[in-house]
């Protein structure tokens, strides 16, 4: 099968962003958005911001003079044992721990051999967080490193967990379950048919559920799909293709799958079959991938691509719920996030706006553009 033009694109684009990742080059990569109750942590490029989630006010910045040669784009961990954290990794191979406050670092880990994509998970007085040279780490809360997993390739997405288990996704076409306190294996799936990228989803009743990048050209049986796997012992639960690769972590939502891929498809799949319920192709241009998570608001479904449009639909069918997509601009490639009855939008190449929230219908509601201090 021939790949169309925006899969050899996006493929292009992913091997750059690897092999900078292996090279140990600065690349650039999309912001990181993370919500605490009434505050908004956006990573991106050189600083993260802290915001005020009604209006975008900025209430601090760190580190207050930026450093060109540590960038951060992981969404960050807000640990609240003790002296509440902020935890993030750098693309310059660093984890750091940032006072509540903003101000310079309590401590940092620099054992990683390759830059942090992926946020951290906080459980207990330990902080897991996934590095693209392989390794999970176990830190403590006082940056001394407890364990490490490693894993054939690189993790990108955190680890999700059921409180008991973690579970990890790696590019090495892999899901380890792992002991949150020894770090050693429980189980390991077989290969997955393709890299995974994003955190798996993770159900009340135990079954897991991720996307594998695979190429039907080389492995027909081995193409892009969703895996949904038992979370008791790695077993494959189902697989169902999809157009494209799908790389967020999807929306598990009363038993339905929500995600888009990089074909410009939106589906919805039942959770306990694979089955499809609905999928609709809302956008055929070059720039037509969704590649961040969706979410919901009320009776409606919210995807952002690549091409900087908004996609509103009805979840009971995925049709539009209004006339047209919203023009945002730029290009959405980070996850949305609800909160409230707002979403977080964060474009990449927007001119200086960093962040924006619109409400249900699309309306803009604030932006963040940094003022120079």
């Amino acid at each position: 099968m021939k790949k169309s033009r925006v899969t050899i694109l996006i493929a292009f684009a992913f091997l750059s962003v690897f092999l900078a990742a292996c090279t140990g080059a600065v690349s650039e990569s999309w912001p990181g958005v993370a919500v605490e109750g009434d505050t908004v942590y956006l990573s991106y490029a050189t600083q993260i911001y802290q915001l005020n989630v009604e209006d975008g006010v900025e209430q601090w910045r760190f580190p207050a003079e930026p450093d060109n040669k540590i960038q951060y784009y992981a969404p960050v961990a807000v640990s609240e044992e003790g002296q509440p954290q902020v935890l993030v990794g750098s693309y310059n191979h660093v984890f750091y721990s940032i006072p509540a406050e903003g101000a310079q670092t309590s401590w940092s880990f620099s054992e990683a051999e390759d830059r942090y994509i992926a946020k951290a998970l906080v459980m207990g007085d330990l902080v897991y967080v996934g590095s693209a040279d392989g390794n999970l780490y176990a830190i403590g809360l006082d940056g001394t490193e407890r364990w490490r997993f490693t894993t054939g390739h690189a993790i990108w997405g955190p680890p999700a967990t059921d409180g008991k288990t973690l579970y990890v996704a790696s590019m090495d076409h892999h899901i380890y379950a792992l002991d949150p306190q020894s770090g050693e294996q429980i189980w390991a799936t077989e290969d997955l048919g393709g890299q995974l990228v994003a955190q798996p989803a993770l159900s009340t009743n135990g079954v897991l559920y991720v996307g594998a990048f695979g190429s039907r050209t080389e492995n027909p049986d081995k193409g892009s799909r969703l895996v949904a796997v038992d979370s008791s012992n790695g077993q494959i639960l189902w697989s169902q293709p999809t157009l494209g690769w799908v790389w967020a972590t999807p929306l598990l939502n009363e038993d339905v799958l929500y995600f888009g891929d990089t074909e410009g498809f939106i589906y919805a799949f039942n959770a306990e079959d694979g089955k499809t319920l609905w999928s609709r192709q809302v956008d055929t241009g070059v720039n037509r991938a969704i590649l961040g998570a969706p979410v919901i608001l009320g009776d409606r479904l919210y995807f952002g691509s690549k091409a900087g449009l908004l996609y509103i639909v009805n979840l009971a069918d995925g049709g539009p719920a209004v006339a047209s997509p919203i023009q945002i601009g730029g290009e959405i490639l980070a996850d949305l996030v609800a909160v409230e009855d707002k979403i977080l939008i964060a474009p990449t190449g927007l001119e200086n706006t960093l962040l924006m929230a619109v409400n249900s219908d699309g309306l803009t509601q604030w932006t963040f553009i940094p003022q120079k201090k």
